[in-house]
């Protein structure tokens, strides 16, 4: 006969929040310049038009190569911070 092993499921004692949920980091309050955005982008800074934070994310407003506006979004974990 073989022997099963019973997994116990048991809900740990804390939960584990990210690094903004528990306020190590606070990436809203950062001011990324556009400089800053395309060395982390690798892009032309003159193709940036806007870069602003929000609370898990960084929105970078840019122009295409065919002059298009175009908006992305990125982790705050790109930039060097």
């Amino acid at each position: 006969m073989t022997k099963r092993r019973t997994q116990k499921t048991h809900k740990p004692s804390h939960t584990r929040q990210s690094l903004t949920a528990s306020g190590w980091l606070e990436p809203k309050c950062w001011q990324i310049s556009k400089i800053e955005a395309a060395e982390a982008l690798r892009m032309p800074v003159n193709r940036l038009v806007k870069v602003y934070t929000k609370q898990h994310q960084v929105i970078v407003l840019y122009l295409k190569k065919k002059g298009q506006k175009c908006s992305s979004f990125f982790s705050y974990r790109l930039f060097g911070r």
